[in-house]
């Protein structure tokens, strides 16, 4: 993220420093990771409406957790692409989920992108409307 704003002369003796900060804010990742957790977990904001899903489904919402921080936590961040919701199907970005269509009617998954505006990583899944008489009703 800095490194945009150094001079030519300031650059080589930056990169090292920058190299070990972000070497040092992943190994301290899990220790992020945890408090993170347990920030949402009393957050009754972010619980109250996800309660019954956190109660069946509470180590698979922790892995969802650490996987999203472990992509923010890169440099430059990976990017959860869900752009794609009420707009024509960009079927280089997305997959179509149980039918096919031109218009999205939900994002199922979204697309991973390396960083934003960078190459795709894996494409995401849309569900498309059932027909183009579908749209004019949403």
């Amino acid at each position: 993220i800095f490194q945009r704003d150094l001079r030519n002369s300031e650059m080589k003796n930056f990169i090292p420093i920058y190299k070990k900060i972000g070497e040092m804010q992943k190994e301290v990742a899990a220790i992020s990771i945890d408090n993170t957790k347990q920030a949402l977990r009393i957050d009754s904001d972010f619980m109250l409406p996800f309660e019954s899903v956190i109660l069946y489904g509470e180590p698979y919402v922790d892995r969802c957790v650490e996987l999203c921080w472990r992509m923010h936590i890169q440099d430059p961040p990976m990017i959860l692409d869900f752009s794609s919701s009420s707009e024509i199907v960009d079927k280089a970005m997305f997959r179509l989920f149980t039918r096919s269509g031109e218009y999205v009617d939900f994002v199922v998954w979204p697309a991973l992108l390396l960083h934003e505006n960078g190459p795709l990583v894996q494409k995401g899944v849309v569900q498309p409307l059932k027909s183009k008489s579908t749209l004019k009703s949403h």
